[in-house]
């Protein structure tokens, strides 16, 4: 006997798409062996005869079946599937999600876009692994509703959450939910902790994406309580494992080199410079900086009001010079770049550069060593150096909206924390 199951999910994603209204003339049948003797039937599909998208969309959805014939899985972002999450190796983890008593929230989820048909029947989350030595209490929620629809994550994003979804938001789950109690290492102490064992969202009908636009949730939770009847008037973490999405990555400086002895004469310590790069994402939602590469450079404590050059240069140096005494020359002048600027009157001076990203930059360093004539000796003087390294084009692709009570709030308007996901899918 044939499986209903793959044929009752079509049918149901059809529905979704193109309302009750229309007439099939015979069910859909997508090839399934159901048995080893069974030999896999063909595709066989007939519609009456307006309904050539209707046919089209049917194809797709019976081909995405085929395909993934048995139920698969996938994170977002798919880096952390078996891993926990957490960009750059640092600990996260979101407290909004699941924080509050009556709590509403849309996640924009751009990974999967141009990733082909996908048949979701479930989403989960996991805990963050920790040891949890301050209990986290379980909750109850008398209602918790999720959508999902089609999104932009890339777009723009509206405090009127029902202007966000680019097709008919399809109710998927709409129940009480309960979160166990977190204590000690709730699921023992292997690493990260197992999908779901304390958080998922098994769908009551299969939502189908055809991967051509990105994924929106639109959770609604109601009626929460925690355990023994505990006040829950603001927010009470319950920690989910996370990833931050930003639209700049980081940029630091390193010192080298020494001892460093150039005082002007006008000044009480030694001259310093530094420099740091920051590469934006492709839409850092800011036309000035998508897909740029900043770089920013300072110098401070130099001559009053004076002239300083800046040197720039992709090695370093140790060179005494003969001239001056109390400070090496710390980067290759033969293959460096030099600034001027005027410092201001404390003696401090700031520029910044901006090229197009391009991703031969990644891992390069950048050596940066400020020089001026002194107040009153005009002796020349050099400035602490210091390096940056450039890191990678930040490539997150999750945004997200939450309400409490009626406002809402971008959360990627700064770098947001957002737990990671996974979806089970055919």
């Amino acid at each position: 006997m044939m499986l209903r199951e793959p044929t009752q999910r079509i049918e149901v994603a059809l529905n979704q798409e193109f309302g009750t209204g229309r007439s099939v003339a015979t069910p859909l049948q997508c090839g399934v062996a159901t048995q080893a003797n069974e030999t896999a039937r063909p595709v066989v599909s007939r519609f009456a005869p307006t309904t050539m998208r209707l046919t089209t969309t049917a194809s797709i959805l019976c081909l995405a079946f085929a395909i993934h014939a048995q139920s698969k899985v996938i994170s977002s972002p798919p880096q952390f599937l078996t891993i926990e999450a957490g960009t750059g190796g640092a600990p996260l983890a979101s407290s909004f999600f699941g924080g509050y008593a009556d709590y509403e929230t849309q996640i924009f989820d751009g990974y999967h876009r141009g990733g082909g048909v996908k048949l979701i029947s479930q989403i989960e989350h996991r805990i963050d692994y920790r040891d949890y030595k301050t209990a986290i209490a379980a909750r109850t929620w008398t209602t918790v509703a999720l959508h999902m629809s089609d999104g932009t994550w890339d777009g723009p994003m509206y405090p009127v959450f029902s202007a966000n979804a680019q097709s008919t938001p399809t109710m998927v789950f709409s129940g009480s939910t309960n979160w166990p109690a977190l204590s000690g290492f709730p699921n023992g102490t292997t690493k990260p902790n197992p999908w779901g064992a304390q958080v998922k969202f098994p769908f009551k009908t299969v939502w189908a994406t055809t991967g051509t636009k990105d994924i929106l949730q639109h959770f609604k939770f109601s009626g929460g309580t925690l355990a023994n009847n505990a006040a829950w008037t603001d927010r009470n973490n319950y920690l989910l494992d996370a990833d931050r999405y930003t639209a700049a990555g980081k940029g630091y400086y390193y010192i080298y080199g020494g001892p460093w002895n150039c005082i002007d004469s006008y000044q009480s310590a030694f001259g310093y410079a530094y420099t740091y790069a920051v590469a934006y994402a492709k839409n850092a939602f800011n036309a000035t900086y998508n897909d740029k590469l900043t770089i920013d450079t300072r110098s401070h404590r130099t001559g009053p009001s004076a002239l300083v050059l800046q040197a720039y240069a992709p090695k370093s140096a140790n060179l005494t010079l003969p001239s001056i005494q109390c400070q090496k020359l710390a980067v290759d002048v033969t293959q460096s770049i030099i600034f001027t600027a005027v410092a201001n009157f404390g003696g401090s001076s700031s520029r910044r550069f901006t090229a197009p990203w391009n991703p031969m930059f990644k891992g390069m360093r950048l050596y940066m060593q400020a020089a001026w004539s002194d107040s009153v000796t005009k002796e020349t003087k050099l400035s602490r150096p210091a390096f940056t390294i450039i890191l990678d084009q930040p490539t997150g692709k999750f945004r997200a909206l939450y309400k409490i009570g009626t406002t809402a709030t971008k959360l990627s308007t700064a770098p947001a924390v957002l737990p990671v996901v996974r979806y089970t899918y055919n």
